[in-house]
């Protein structure tokens, strides 16, 4: 029997996974959105069907992706959860980083299997395509597991208590690294720098620091005055940014992680 995977929210998210799943020979019953226009954008995207109607949309898939903002999932469960559709053996599966599969409980008491999966991908747009993306798997996920493993990603089963650290880790990795880079760029940009200067020129400091970190480790790719043990540097430099706000407390903050990480005992 042929699964049939449907899509509740037809943004990039949606949209994107649901064309990468495809194009690794998966069926996609199609999309439904709170606008109909809006799932129509994505069935085009994808070559698969728009629905009118939620409860046409659950009937006709077994598994469905809920690709929806965070704080809609709830909602949408309790929809789903009201519709009368008969929903054993089907499973649904939200996309959340920071929520757990537990959000999903309306539908498991309808004798829905649910859970959870996040990719460690920043989704930019529907184009971006997933072949490289690590996964974290949680909930009844043998089915979702399934399809990763079929579509050759790599993943993790984590617990659903630890979503939330879980994902406050990608953040650091993701959304902290943007800030930071953009306040290199503002302490450039005072030295007379122009955002595209300061860009090319920070690119070979930041892409050679990432190799080292994955081909080495954290600890062991830190360079600069706090792996030197020059506290005479670090100083210089806060004196230097006394006025700068906000990066006088970014550097403080970040100058006692690096002391922390250098003062930590190889595992």
């Amino acid at each position: 029997m042929t699964i049939k995977i449907g899509f509740i929210g037809a943004g990039k998210v949606g949209a994107a996974l649901g064309k990468y799943i495809k194009n690794r020979g998966f069926c996609l019953s199609g999309y439904w959105s709170r606008t109909y226009a809006h799932a129509a954008d994505s069935a085009e995207f994808t070559d698969s069907r728009a629905f009118e109607a939620l409860d046409e949309l659950v009937r006709a898939s077994d598994i469905i992706f809920i690709t929806v903002a965070d704080r809609a999932i709830a909602e949408v469960a309790e929809k789903i959860a009201a519709l009368g559709t008969d929903l054993d053996g089907k499973t649904f599966c939200h996309t959340s980083g920071a929520l757990s599969s537990e959000v999903l409980d309306p539908v498991r008491k309808r004798g829905a299997k649910i859970c959870g999966a996040h990719m460690l991908t920043a989704v930019s747009g529907r184009d971006c395509d997933f072949s490289d993306s690590f996964f974290t798997v949680e909930g009844e996920c043998g089915e979702i597991a399934e399809i990763l493993k079929a579509c050759g990603n790599r993943y993790k089963r984590i617990d659903p208590k630890d979503k939330v650290k879980y994902h406050a880790a990608a953040v650091f990795a993701s959304n902290f690294v943007v800030g930071l880079a953009d306040t290199a760029c503002d302490l450039l940009d005072r030295c007379g720098f122009s955002e595209r200067e300061a860009l090319d020129a920070l690119a070979p400091l930041m892409e050679n620091n990432v190799k080292n970190i994955i081909k080495k480790g954290a600890k062991a790719a830190l360079t600069g005055p706090v792996s030197r043990g020059d506290l005479v540097t670090v100083e210089r430099h806060l004196e230097c940014l006394k006025d700068t706000h906000p990066a006088k407390e970014i550097y403080e903050v970040m100058t006692g992680a690096l002391k922390n990480m250098c003062g930590k005992k190889e595992k």
